[in-house]
């Protein structure tokens, strides 16, 4: 009897049936993991702006905002160093595009405000800020003095 190399029509196909009923069951724990991780960076890029909203107030000794408008984060600085008719505020570094997630702020504010101290002016207790995309959510609470606590 000759002896032959390689695989028969049938061997194929049922190891990739196989391997399709894997993805199958892999699928939706993947996907959960990557929106998971989706909200964890947009959560780290939020406190990245809160940070650079307070520490920008601290450094300029002016009044400092993270404005949501719709989609975006935005740090803004006010009165402008440079008075161009225009704006009455500088925007300090990129505006942060939050347009994966929705965006929900506990007080009917659109901004957070920082004073020149870098305390968090206007909020009382403090603020949450839920990032959420489907069934998952992440949440920043930002305290009473400005700190981000969790």
């Amino acid at each position: 009897m000759a002896r032959r190399n390689g695989f028969t029509l049938i061997e194929t196909l049922i190891a990739i049936v196989i391997v399709g009923l894997l993805a199958l069951i892999a699928y939706p724990k993947i996907s959960a993991a990557r929106v998971t991780s989706d909200l964890r960076s947009g959560r780290t890029a939020l406190i990245n702006a809160v940070a650079m909203g307070r520490t920008a107030a601290m450094q300029s000794a002016r009044t400092t905002f993270l404005k949501f408008e719709g989609n975006n984060a935005i740090v803004l600085a006010r009165p402008r160093r440079v008075p161009d008719g225009l704006s009455d505020a500088d925007t300090i570094g990129a505006v942060l595009n939050l347009a994966e997630y929705r965006v929900s702020v506990t007080s009917s504010a659109d901004s957070i405000r920082f004073n020149p101290g870098g305390l968090g002016a206007d909020l009382g207790a403090g603020q949450t800020i839920v990032l959420s995309h489907g069934s998952h959510s992440e949440s920043i609470q930002i305290d009473g003095l400005g700190r981000v606590t969790k």
